[in-house]
């Protein structure tokens, strides 16, 4: 049966006394537990959104790629994608790096998301060589685009540090 509202209040109030997983503060109820956040938000992506072109345009977003906290969140939705359904996975690391589509943009948030799709076709093992080394031959054209628009700052350093590396130069 389903717990009632008394149940679900003691549960609650529980949880934020002990102050382990849940808190609240002026009402607002958030997760303590950092790694959590990040599984439940990767889940609902994989889950609740589904649509390729929807994670997609979410993950694009200004900043989210190249952000550590989102990173890692994207992370695990395409590892929970390459569990539940791997042509999704493919087809959406694919779109990150920009392959999917007519002439692919030349910025930094292209680099974060090309990086990132390199990136998860190494850690979970790309079974086709071609698909990495085309995202891989994508990742080193922007890293060396003479076009590429360099807004300096730290993300942007980073940025290119982190698509070398992960290119091993």
């Amino acid at each position: 049966s389903f717990p009632t509202r008394r149940s679900s209040d003691l549960f609650i109030a529980t949880t934020t006394e002990r102050g382990a997983v849940l808190t609240v503060r002026g009402g607002v109820f958030s997760l303590q537990e950092h790694r959590l956040q990040e599984f439940l938000a990767a889940r609902y992506l994989a889950e609740r959104i589904r649509e390729i072109d929807k994670i997609a345009e979410f993950m694009e977003e200004p900043g989210r790629a190249s952000s550590y906290w989102w990173r890692e969140v994207f992370m695990l939705t395409i590892g929970y994608l390459g569990i539940s359904t791997p042509d999704t996975q493919l087809t959406l690391l694919l779109r990150l790096a920009g392959l999917t589509e007519g002439k692919p943009t030349i910025s930094m948030g292209t680099l974060a998301t090309t990086g990132l799709a390199a990136d998860a076709m190494i850690e979970y093992g790309c079974e086709d060589p071609g698909h990495l080394k085309k995202v891989a031959d994508r990742l080193a054209a922007l890293l060396f685009d003479p076009l590429m628009a360099v807004e300096s700052g730290p993300t942007d350093f980073s940025l290119r540090v982190k698509a070398g590396d992960t290119l091993g130069y």
